[in-house]
């Protein structure tokens, strides 16, 4: 007899019913919240995992410390099965780092459907801001393989001059280590689960 297909069930996202649709990180189960500065020409790489189709209508991250004349540059890449980056989504454009706040910016189209499956975020800037990093557990990325009391690979990244990112990714080449889990710094609004 032939199996039965799996069902995936929607993840869902918080709304509140009338006024407010929280943010989320596909994949990535939040646990706490830090601050995080962005260095001049790093691409920072977010892993995230699509378990089935959602649509997004608004990317956001928080500049805590702003960087006179900053911007920061936005994209999202498929990702590899090394997570690396493959094939670019979308580069989304520039929020500004020259001023503290949330800082949202939206798909060309208005909303971009994100089919099951594996992506990274990135995010690049001409300065150095300081920005909201979300800390938390997502299965996919691993521990370093020499576990110690610093087993988290914290961020992902390549060194990049700044501008349009690539329709081919930049492999990440270097990632921090630490005692606390990953840093991300792109949430989403899911108008669609």
């Amino acid at each position: 007899a032939a199996a039965a297909a799996a069902t995936v069930t929607a993840e869902g996202r918080g709304k509140d019913g009338a006024t407010e649709t929280f943010d989320v990180i596909p994949g990535v189960e939040i646990s706490s919240a830090a601050t995080f500065t962005i260095a001049l020409d790093i691409d920072y790489y977010g892993v995230l995992y699509v378990a089935s189709s959602i649509t997004i209508d608004q990317l956001a991250l928080e500049v805590t410390t702003l960087a006179v004349g900053a911007s920061i540059r936005i994209a999202l890449y498929d990702a590899t099965t090394d997570w690396q980056p493959d094939t670019l989504v979308e580069d989304f454009g520039t929020v500004s780092a020259a001023s503290t706040g949330v800082k949202t910016i939206a798909p060309a189209a208005g909303t971009r459907v994100l089919a099951a499956g594996r992506y990274l975020t990135a995010i690049n800037s001409n300065g150095g801001p300081v920005v909201r990093a979300f800390r938390g557990g997502a299965r996919y990325i691993g521990l370093r393989s020499a576990l110690s009391a610093s087993p988290f690979p914290e961020r992902l990244q390549v060194a990049r001059t700044y501008a349009a990112f690539p329709s081919q990714g930049t492999d990440w080449s270097t990632y921090g280590t630490g005692s606390t889990p990953t840093n991300w710094f792109v949430v989403f609004r899911v108008s669609t689960p």
